[in-house]
């Protein structure tokens, strides 16, 4: 991925506006309190990735899709839980490294072999379950690129 700063930047901005777990839950091992709200031990808490990912303090014009948040001196400049696709702490996705580094070759090897364009303007509905979904296609137009290396 080191090789691929910026496509890592883009994926990392996607997701950030789309992460595949819009909500976490947890249980709270100890009672605590947060900004004056006492949270006791064994409650059930949730917190959303979708809403910290577009939080104005954190992310400037948070509906803007805008790789270059993701520069080291950007991300230097968050608090670190600003962005948490994977979770955090020590619940945090055991694969999150895999899936980063499957995602952005997987993705590297498709645009070195295509074009995609977008058919239609209209905006792909989502649902929530565990993960976040597409409702219906997402069409695209997928053009063989005329030059440059071929999988065989």
């Amino acid at each position: 991925m080191e090789a691929l700063p910026y496509l890592t930047m883009v994926l990392k901005e996607a997701m950030r506006l789309y992460p595949s777990a819009p909500v976490i839950g947890r249980r709270a091992v100890a009672d605590a309190e947060v900004d004056g709200v006492r949270i006791p031990a064994g409650a059930d808490l949730f917190v959303s990735p979708w809403v910290t990912h577009r939080h104005p303090d954190y992310w400037p014009d948070p509906e803007r899709f805008d790789p270059e948040r993701f520069t080291p001196e950007a991300e230097a400049g968050r608090p670190r839980y600003a962005w948490f696709p994977f979770g955090g702490g020590p619940r945090a996705c055991i694969g999150q490294h895999l899936s980063m580094l499957e995602s952005v070759l997987g993705l590297a090897v498709l645009i070195r072999e295509f074009e995609f364009e977008a058919v239609g303007e209209e905006e792909v509905p989502l649902g929530a379950g565990i993960t976040l979904l597409a409702k219906g296609p997402a069409r695209c137009r997928v053009i063989p690129r005329s030059s440059g290396p071929r999988s065989s």
